[in-house]
């Protein structure tokens, strides 16, 4: 492997793991934001 290969793959590695966290993140404010209204409401 060519290091410019190996650069390649590192980014490609860390682009998916970033994009994973981030749909995580998204995904728990999303989830969360229902709950709190229902949560006020029923209050």
């Amino acid at each position: 492997m060519t290091p410019t290969d190996l650069g390649l793959w590192e980014w490609l590695l860390f682009a998916i793991l970033s994009g994973m966290w981030i749909g995580i993140c998204v995904i728990l404010l999303v989830m969360s934001y229902p709950n709190r209204k229902r949560r006020k409401f029923w209050r």
